[in-house]
């Protein structure tokens, strides 16, 4: 089966394990995406997906996963992260530990809860 360019990077980004799963993605971002041309390929993408069986659409699904890859700028979230991990320093993403974090919150919610008396 032939997939433009734009269903293939839809395909790759979808999270269903199972047939109707990704129907339901596609149904979704037919709706919902800002983009015309998303629009478009989602609805072309769930006329070729509709026909086939429950294996048949996972298999195509699982063949895009595996061999398609996005460009530079469309990587998924892990992939970037992982990316910046290791071109940063380990010091460098220190954060506010769990301790600060608590402590702040504790007092954020006693000034709430005596703003409200």
């Amino acid at each position: 089966m032939e997939f433009t360019e734009m269903e293939k990077r839809m395909l790759y980004q979808t999270e269903g394990s199972e047939r109707y799963a990704v129907l339901q993605e596609m149904s979704m971002a037919s709706r919902y995406a800002g983009d015309p041309a998303r629009r478009k390929a989602a609805k072309s993408l769930m006329e070729k997906l509709r026909p086939l069986t429950d294996v048949q659409c996972m298999e195509a699904v699982h063949d895009i996963r595996k061999n398609y890859r996005l460009l530079q700028e469309g990587r998924i979230i892990g992939e970037l992260l992982a990316q910046a991990r290791q071109r940063s320093a380990p010091n460098s993403l220190r954060g506010m530990t769990s301790w600060d974090w608590n402590a702040s919150t504790r007092r954020c919610g006693t000034w709430l809860y005596l703003m409200c008396l």
